[in-house]
């Protein structure tokens, strides 16, 4: 991946298409292509699940859903800003937009309202719990792969003459993947609980 990326910041072509362009990049490289994508001076269209990363390259963000495209002509904390305007349900697998509920509550009186509150964290409790699960499991999972990972590389550099490169360099590639795979997880799950709190 790094030798791609040489080879088209060599001879730059004027529009960039990359597709998860910092995956199987360690953080030295993703910081270096940031670099390189901030100082390029064609036109960048990318997909990814980093958040940072899009964060620090992205100037304007297109959104594919349920009702459509549309294009926030601003970076991503711009994009967060605007939608998070619409109030919304978030369910372990969907998302549901859902009315303002200010014309709904005009003529309830404070009990009435705190009973509703009530029921409704009532009901947020189970989805939480979930979402907290899930961000919980990612997380060992991750710190389970990592230290794995340590491991796999001390004993490709500190190799004895009989040592399996091949075998190491196979589950190494393998340990990176479900890293990557257990990071999107957790990103995911993440959101989800930081927007169900909010609500």
């Amino acid at each position: 991946i790094r030798l791609a990326f040489l080879r088209l910041f060599l001879n730059p072509p004027n529009l960039l298409l990359l597709d998860e362009p910092t995956t199987h990049l360690d953080l030295e490289g993703c910081q270096t292509l940031e670099k390189a994508l901030t100082a390029y001076d064609g036109t960048i269209c990318l997909v990814s699940h980093d958040v940072e990363f899009v964060r620090a390259v992205a100037t304007s963000i297109i959104e594919i859903s349920h009702d459509g495209i549309r294009r926030f002509p601003g970076g991503y904390d711009y994009y967060r800003e605007k939608t998070a305007a619409t109030t919304t349900t978030v369910t372990a697998n969907t998302r549901v937009v859902t009315p303002n509920a200010d014309a709904i509550t005009d003529n309830l009186t404070s009990k009435d309202m705190r009973r509703l509150r009530a029921q409704e964290r009532a009901k947020r409790a189970p989805l939480l719990r979930a979402l907290r699960r899930r961000v919980e499991r990612a997380e060992t999972k991750i710190a389970e792969l990592e230290q794995e990972q340590q491991q796999l590389t001390t004993t490709l550099s500190t190799a004895a003459p009989d040592t399996n490169f091949a075998e190491i360099s196979r589950r190494l590639r393998n340990v990176q993947h479900e890293l990557h795979r257990n990071a999107l997880e957790w990103e995911e799950a993440a959101t989800a609980l930081e927007q169900a709190e909010q609500e």
